[in-house]
């Protein structure tokens, strides 16, 4: 995940930067700057923690693990935005919805 986030984060440039030994240059490149907003979901402390250190919001269910990654992000000279509770977001597919609910 943290390997991902930097390729990001390089390629969003649009400068050249070297990927696993290649020099490599991704155009164009995006509207928003620096980039992207990259929001992270997780609902365990280690997920609230890298999303304080790497990425621009933070989604989870759980207001105390809100408050770590909050804590993570000040730590890291962020201004996260205030806590907004949001689904687990689970999605459930079954071919027979009536047996998969009993």
């Amino acid at each position: 995940m943290e390997e991902a986030i930097a390729v990001l984060k390089s390629a969003w440039t649009g400068e050249y930067f070297d990927y696993r030994g290649r020099k490599v240059r991704v155009t164009p490149r995006p509207v928003q700057l620096p980039h992207p907003p990259l929001l992270m979901g997780g609902s365990v402390p280690a997920a609230a923690r890298r999303a304080g250190r790497l990425a621009d919001g933070f989604i989870t269910h759980r207001e105390d693990l809100y408050q770590v990654y909050f804590d993570e992000a000040k730590a890291h000279g962020k201004n996260p935005r205030p806590f907004r509770p949001s689904s687990p977001g689970f999605i459930y597919v079954a071919e027979d919805p009536e047996a998969a609910w009993r």
